[in-house]
């Protein structure tokens, strides 16, 4: 190979060049944080679109064996500082049903989530899910997010004692 020394000077060059850009831009990036709040200007957010949701909440189902169905009650709570009424609710799968037994939850009150997941929907499925949950109220705000994490395994997955 006569010109492997010209591919080394290049990349070299190339190397260098990109490192230089890379510091230069980091410059930039660090005064415009700098200066960015020091304009006098109050923020145009609106404060209601930046409060976090209300409702957090996990419900776990385990373990399941691939095409049977499980349920579960739960209780969730209402942690945010308002009165929220729920009156929609989406789901990332139509494997699983989410009834809450009341909608409107002052701050701090909670209501029982019944959640039932049906594997009849996808009898070949094998693996897990993380199904989630949102809540929205009749403006489509988002209320809060359900988090339900799945487990499916062959029957032949379970250790027979």
């Amino acid at each position: 190979m006569p010109h492997s020394h010209l591919r080394a000077s290049y990349s070299d060059e190339r190397w260098c060049t990109m490192q230089k850009f890379s510091v230069d831009g980091l410059a930039l990036v660090i005064l415009l944080l700098l200066f960015s709040g020091c304009t006098g200007r109050k923020s145009s957010v609106d404060p209601v679109a930046t409060t976090p949701p209300s409702i957090r909440a996990t419900i776990d189902l385990g373990v399941i064996i691939q095409g049977k169905s499980c349920a579960m009650n739960r209780w969730i709570r209402n942690d945010g500082d308002h009165p929220i009424h729920i009156v929609k609710i989406d789901k990332s799968c139509d494997c699983l049903d989410i009834r809450l037994s009341r909608s409107q939850l002052a701050p701090g009150e909670r209501t029982l989530a019944y959640c039932s997941y049906d594997g009849s929907h996808e009898l070949d499925f094998v693996g897990s899910l993380a199904i989630v949950v949102t809540l929205y109220d009749k403006k489509g705000s988002e209320l809060g997010v359900i988090n339900v994490p799945i487990e499916v395994v062959r029957d032949l997955d379970i250790p027979r004692s």
